[in-house]
């Protein structure tokens, strides 16, 4: 397979990754993760741009509990958190795409943008199940900035890391912000709008020259082998 036809079909399912609000093109993992992603060139943040704004995001693990939610800004990060989280892995099944659908946006939000995110699903794994082998999709929040909020609405910028590949061919990793506006309907902070996402902030690679990239089959086993944090 050629260099650029490798490019082509990872900007493709970079696409639908940010048609999913999962990722943003052009990111850079750090260099001394083990399992390690190939690297995405990006150019690394600046001081100024750094991530300090941001909190460390505690995502409270992916079930619901039925309790109401609380009317605070971290407790809307949290469910924002747990829908990209559930729907960026791979083995989503329809069945359960629609529950988050139901479960975590509003129903006008659903109705406007629910079928991008099912065609986005679609696309990565016909993309990935094209690469052939055993894939690779997971999105892991890192942390949360409030725009916005009183105890009704809140504005919130999630930072993210999102994982992707096969064991047949390679797996990268990016990093971005993805915006959220929440509002708290029925006793739970429901997803209203994700109007936008960027690029980064992408840190530079601790080790330099930047590591190795872990190989594909290696890189898929390791990184299935951990679990999401939970109660």
């Amino acid at each position: 397979m050629t260099k650029n036809s490798i490019t082509r079909r990872r900007k493709a399912l970079t696409v639908a990754a940010v048609t999913l609000g999962l990722t943003a093109t052009g990111a850079l993992t750090a260099g001394v993760l083990n399992p390690t992603p190939a690297l995405l060139p990006a150019a690394p943040v600046s001081v100024a741009e750094s991530p300090r704004s941001l909190r460390p995001l505690d995502t409270g693990g992916v079930k619901t509990t039925g309790r109401p939610e609380p009317r605070t800004a971290p407790a809307a990060a949290r469910a924002a958190a747990r829908f990209f989280a559930l729907l960026g892995e791979d083995g989503v099944s329809p069945a359960r795409v629609e529950e988050l659908l139901a479960t975590f946006l509003t129903a006008r939000f659903a109705r406007r943008n629910g079928d991008g995110y099912r065609r986005g699903v679609d696309f990565i794994a016909q993309g990935l199940g094209e690469r052939g082998g055993t894939p690779i999709f997971r999105t892991f929040p890192l942390g949360y900035r409030v725009d916005g909020f009183d105890n009704t609405r809140a504005r919130v910028a999630i930072w993210r890391l999102q994982v992707l590949g096969t064991t047949d061919d390679e797996v990268v990793a990016g990093f971005d912000t993805v915006f959220v506006e929440l509002i708290h309907a029925r006793g739970r902070w429901l997803i209203d709008d994700v109007p936008t996402a960027s690029d980064g902030p992408t840190p530079a690679p601790l080790a330099t020259p930047a590591a190795t990239p872990t190989p594909a089959v290696e890189a898929v086993a390791g990184i299935s082998a951990f679990n999401p944090f939970g109660p």
